[in-house]
């Protein structure tokens, strides 16, 4: 067996340099993300919903001549607690996001506040349509007309 020559000891020490730089770039992004995620804090109006009582805000904002429905963000936004036959409400009365809900998640704690974020709107959302249903003046009639009260057995 030969030894190597200059250039292929040139080659190789090129290509283990190129490696070893990639591989501290890599360790390196991949540290500032995570101090990054670590670093974001969860919305206030998220943390907000964890001590609320959404009927009570509920009436509050209809006193107030606020009549939008709560959602929650992400690719698809969807209205919990609104029944899929009263859907075409939201485009009478509006939508108000629930600000740090959506598809992907910050860490275990941003998880937990979505569930009781989703929680949330749910019991906002079926008070309002209820609340809605009991004063059909609010929005014109032939949008109420035709939907469908759930009853208690639906339930």
């Amino acid at each position: 067996m030969s030894a190597l020559t200059s250039y292929q000891k040139s080659k190789w020490f090129i290509i283990a340099l190129c490696w070893f730089i990639v591989i501290v770039i890599f360790i390196y992004h991949y540290s500032f993300s995570a101090r990054k995620i670590a670093k974001q804090e969860i919305p206030p109006a998220l943390t907000r919903l964890e001590n609320a009582n959404p009927v009570a805000d509920m009436h509050k904002a209809v006193d107030n001549g606020d009549f939008k429905f709560m959602v929650l963000g992400g690719y698809v936004s969807c209205i919990p607690g609104l029944p899929s036959e009263a859907m075409r409400l939201k485009e009478i009365t509006g939508t108000h996001s629930i600000v740090g809900t959506g598809d992907f998640f910050e860490s275990t704690e941003h998880v937990r506040l979505q569930t009781i974020a989703k929680r949330y709107a749910e019991q906002y959302n079926s008070a309002l349509y209820q609340w809605l249903i009991k004063h059909p003046n609010i929005v014109k009639q032939e949008h109420l007309r035709n939907m469908k009260i759930p009853s208690k057995e639906d339930k």
